[in-house]
């Protein structure tokens, strides 16, 4: 069992007839390569934990931004919206109004200054570029998304590993009792 182990796991010199001492060397072997093999599993985990705690924050921060702009996107439309009809209810007035120079003067400044805020409102708006900056947005969640789905893939990696390492400490069990019930003989 043990030479069909070395050969399994790459482990040389064990392929002859075996004593005590190479038993028990290939014992302490098996023991140094479970233990290196735990202590960078628990490393990649520990990585893989921290990478994914990262790219979860960056998404969380993509998300806030994203409805960030939302919420502003959303508010210069209202405000457009809220504005035309005031411009368009002044104009009416306006032309419906037989009234002195002064008062038309007075409705005209009005409307200017409506008109201008609506001018303004729309000109914000386009200059904000909102479309661009949620394409932006919604392709580095697809990449913090794409990050995190590899980060899963090299956990899972990881946990074949263990489970791979946790058979070679099975066998390494079956070895010992083994060779207690050659002792026995």
């Amino acid at each position: 069992m043990i030479k069909e182990t070395s050969r399994r796991h790459n482990i040389r010199g064990f392929d002859m007839d075996l004593d005590d001492a190479l038993i028990q060397e290939f014992m302490q072997r098996l023991n140094r390569m479970y233990k290196d093999q735990a202590a960078a599993l628990e490393r990649v985990k520990r990585e893989t934990r921290e990478e994914l705690s990262v790219a979860q924050e960056d998404l969380n921060k993509i998300n806030t931004q994203r409805s960030s702009l939302l919420q502003r996107k959303d508010y210069a439309r209202t405000e457009i919206r809220n504005l035309e009809p005031k411009a368009s209810n002044l104009q009416r007035r306006l032309d419906e109004m037989s009234v002195d120079e002064g008062q038309e003067t007075m409705a005209q400044n009005e409307l200017d200054q409506n008109t201008e805020g609506l001018k303004q409102a729309k000109n914000d708006f386009d200059k904000a570029e909102y479309d661009q900056k949620m394409k932006r947005l919604s392709s580095e969640i697809r990449e913090v998304e794409q990050q995190i789905q590899d980060v899963t893939t090299e956990l899972n990696k990881t946990t074949k590993q263990a489970d791979d390492r946790a058979t070679l400490g099975l066998l390494k069990k079956e070895l010992d009792t083994r060779k207690k019930a050659l002792e026995a003989l």
